[in-house]
């Protein structure tokens, strides 16, 4: 217990002092007028998880880490115009950058712009009360791709990639139900600075909370259940309708932005979990979208972490609509990986599912003795490699490897050689 305890004084010591990083601080105003725009949403392009809102004055700040260095800025507001601010024109400066919006008329039918008149705790319980008509009702297959990355510092240092198959139920089946197998898998050399000692013991101690609380602690059943609508029939879930009725006067609700899509109306409310007072404003790092046509849930992100320091965790979620129900069609996870005891470095892992098409009618279901055990973290290792595979593989294609990542892991030594040194275990 004494242990267990020192490792979690470590990691939250760990993610509180993390140093490696950029920063911006900018400041938004109207181009029209010169006035400040507050509840400016500022986030990076390609990784939404580093976002923030700007203040009353207009002011924002992010910090990431310089792995991150080469992001784009957006900004964007209710009533202008969004704006895309390359990297050229804020790396290397500490200064605070001076940012303009153009104002914009938004005509969309029977909608009010200003976001003073929605009764946005009605809109939030409203979607969740919608949930068991929106999301899976009978038993259905998915097939994707999983990748990780690892980070230490400004240096991507580890590739993992894996084809999987998913079975899974409508959505008010526990979770234990769900089955995952992996289909093909191919991995590189970590080219972290590993502690094995810390590194196995943390694993461990990981193991034992999971077993513990009857929680999955494979990876890949971890981040299929970031998509926490599918445990919404559970009584204490953040999408559980009664637990919401109890508990929503102490969120605060921001609309953050009005699109359209497939001419659909989406909202997008930013979130945040206010039990005591001061109340703050939603930073934007947590949200939901919410399409107004049915009321479903298209798109959510939940982040954890305290002002101004770096991200502890976040999820990600995007659904897409087949056969009149929501699925899953990509799910991203953010965390703070231990590997070590330098908390100088930065280190993440990066999990990713990308699905393709939902297949609800005949399907060859996933047989027990093939199924990854979701209480052992490295099961899903086990398939394999099959270079022809990947080779020819579709959802290669259709996501391929960012190029940063490849050129930090190839500087030791090509991918290939890699995925061939550090087959699977059989």
């Amino acid at each position: 217990m004494k242990l267990s305890i020192l490792l979690v004084l470590i990691f939250w010591n760990y993610c509180v002092h993390a140093q490696v990083r950029q920063s911006i601080s900018g400041h938004v105003r109207s181009t029209h007028s010169e006035r400040p725009i507050s509840g400016a949403h500022c986030y990076l392009k390609n990784n939404e998880h580093i976002g923030s809102i700007t203040d009353s004055l207009g002011f924002f700040h992010l910090s990431f880490s310089k792995t991150l260095l080469y992001d784009t800025l957006i900004i964007s507001r209710i009533g202008f115009a969004k704006k895309e601010v390359p990297p050229s024109f804020y790396n290397y400066t500490f200064d605070t950058l001076s940012f303009h919006l153009d104002q914009q008329s938004i005509v969309l039918n029977e909608i009010l712009v200003e976001s003073q008149g929605y009764d946005l705790k009605g809109f939030v319980l409203s979607a969740i009360a919608s949930i068991p008509k929106n999301y899976p009702n009978k038993a259905h297959q998915l097939k994707g791709l999983y990748r990780k990355v690892s980070t230490q510092g400004k240096q991507y240092t580890r590739l993992e990639e894996a084809a999987i198959a998913l079975d899974d139920y409508n959505y008010k089946t526990p979770s234990e139900a769900i089955r995952i197998t992996t289909e093909s898998f191919r991995q590189t050399k970590d080219w972290g600075e590993i502690d094995t000692m810390a590194l196995n013991i943390f694993d461990k101690t990981n193991r034992g909370i999971s077993q513990k609380l009857n929680k999955a602690s494979n990876p890949l059943n971890k981040l299929y259940l970031s998509n926490f609508i599918r445990n919404y029939s559970r009584e204490n879930a953040f999408f559980n309708i009664e637990n919401m009725k109890k508990n929503i006067d102490h969120y605060r609700f921001e609309l953050m932005d009005i699109s359209i899509s497939k001419g659909d109306t989406i909202y997008q409310i930013a979130i945040r979990w206010e039990p005591t007072l001061p109340i703050k404003r939603p930073s934007g790092k947590t949200y939901l979208k919410i399409n107004t046509n049915d009321m479903a849930i298209v798109e959510m992100q939940f982040s954890k972490g305290f002002e101004n320091q770096p991200l502890i965790s976040q999820e990600h979620v995007k659904f897409e609509k087949q056969y009149g129900r929501y699925y899953p069609k990509y799910i991203k996870s953010f965390s703070y990986l231990f590997i070590n005891q330098d908390f100088d470095d930065e280190e993440y892992d990066i999990h990713t599912f990308w699905f393709d098409k939902v297949n609800i009618k005949k399907f060859k279901k996933i047989k027990s003795k093939d199924e990854n055990d979701r209480n052992d973290p490295t099961s899903y290792k086990r398939s394999t490699l099959d270079l022809d595979f990947w080779y020819r593989s579709p959802l290669i294609k259709k996501h391929p490897l960012n190029q940063g990542v490849r050129t930090d892991i190839e500087k030791h030594q090509p991918l290939e050689d890699q995925f061939r040194e550090n087959k699977p275990d059989q």
